[in-house]
């Protein structure tokens, strides 16, 4: 997208959706696994603050703040949804789905990364090759067994509150969400250090991780193809939900919005991209 408008905070309105692509090595495969360059998505407020959800539960923050956070993220941008049938949304629909927004606000979407991986590996189902997205995979869904991940996905609030608005007509705001094949996007380029950094720090004090060393390097019988989908299956059915088509593509109807990611907002045809937000 080289071609697409600069934008500064001044031009970001209520509702908008920001996506952002995270500079971690866990938001890379966060990415990977969930098919999308965006690791993280918010939806706009009022009064200059974008609504997410965070570790300590949904919270409103500054756009200007998260602007001046250059070392977290590669780049943000903007999507700017639409009202039924693509049509411009108007103020009432609007103010509707920022007041939806602001109603979970503190609720708890705990947005730990390692967790969401988890989540996101299992709805996409994806197995990959590499010995270590297996051996990080086995960790994620680990690590999202053991806890809450009822709700785990920063989307899920974006869409409910753009699907929830209270609107006339009802479910006016709500985006269509499409399922399409797999774009097959190539397997990120990470940095060992800094991924077993970041691992121990989501573990439980005193985590120490040793890596597979090469692609050869063999892995036990808990990071095959057999075991993680069988894990993969166990998770969505602790989380009540189903694993998302991924052949043809589809417009879900009244999807789950626990199982909307990121890239099925920025891929959904109820929504535009505006631009980048410069960071900075």
């Amino acid at each position: 997208m080289s071609n697409q408008a600069v934008l500064d905070a001044r031009d970001v309105r209520p509702g908008d959706l920001l996506l952002h692509s995270g500079n971690s090595q866990i938001s890379s495969l966060v990415a990977w696994f969930g098919d999308a360059i965006y690791s993280h998505i918010a939806i706009m407020a009022d009064a200059g603050d974008l609504i997410e959800a965070a570790p300590g539960g949904a919270r409103r923050v500054p756009l200007v703040r998260r602007l001046a956070q250059v070392e977290g993220y590669h780049f943000i941008d903007l999507y700017r949804p639409t009202a039924a049938g693509g049509r411009v949304a108007d103020e009432q629909q609007i103010a509707a789905a920022v007041r939806r927004a602001q109603e979970y606000l503190g609720s708890p979407y705990p947005l730990d990364l390692l967790v969401q991986l988890g989540v996101i590996s299992a709805l996409r189902g994806r197995l990959p090759e590499s010995n270590l997205a297996r051996w990080v995979i086995r960790i994620a869904i680990d690590a999202a067994m053991s806890r809450d991940a009822s709700r785990v996905m920063c989307s899920e609030i974006v869409y409910r509150a753009l699907a929830e608005a209270r609107t006339s007509p009802p479910g006016s705001m709500a985006p269509a969400i499409v399922v399409s094949a797999p774009l097959l996007l190539p397997f990120p380029v990470i940095d060992i250090a800094k991924l077993i950094k970041e691992l121990e720090s989501m573990l439980k004090p005193g985590a120490t991780l040793v890596p597979p060393l090469d692609a050869a390097e063999s892995l036990d019988d808990r990071h095959s193809d057999a075991a993680l989908a069988k894990d993969y299956a166990a998770l969505r059915e602790q989380m009540g939900v189903t694993a998302a088509p991924a052949s043809d593509v589809i417009v879900v109807p009244n999807p789950n919005p626990k199982t909307v990611s990121p890239a099925d907002l920025e891929r959904s045809p109820s929504v535009r991209l505006v631009g980048r937000l410069r960071l900075g």
